[in-house]
């Protein structure tokens, strides 16, 4: 099990989510996105805790093509439960050319969370942090 923290950032929000996975986890998701997308209702998740309930967190990023001409995207949804004053609820979604969500598979895909440093993946490109 891994303890891991996602920080992505769009125009006009941003989400940092610290979560637990094992790594095979993160190369399911990372190969699907390899190939996302093959057709224009395709939509690749990675799926984190329970939307309902006593979850610790709900965590979704989802890569999906966001209109008929193929434009992709990733949408990020992400809930902590708390007290009024603790709750966090972040839901957005950020353009990213399919070839981008490609790199960010293949980077998934091959990372050794337990051997390397961070992935950090800017810009299309994965670098170390």
């Amino acid at each position: 099990m891994l303890e891991l923290r996602l920080s992505i950032e769009g125009e006009r929000q941003s989400v940092v989510a610290d979560f637990y996975d094992y790594a095979d986890g993160l190369e399911k998701w990372g190969a699907g996105l390899m190939t996302f997308p093959t057709g224009v209702n395709e939509e690749i998740a990675f799926e984190k805790g329970a939307k309902d309930g006593n979850a610790y967190l709900w965590l979704a990023v989802r890569a999906f093509v966001a209109d008929g001409v193929g434009n992709t995207a990733l949408e990020i949804e992400y809930k902590k439960p708390g007290s009024r004053l603790h709750l966090e609820i972040v839901r957005f979604a950020i353009s990213v050319e399919a070839a981008a969500i490609n790199r960010l598979g293949a980077a998934l895909k091959s990372w050794a969370p337990t051997e390397h440093a961070p992935l950090v993946f800017s810009d299309g490109s994965p670098e170390p942090a």
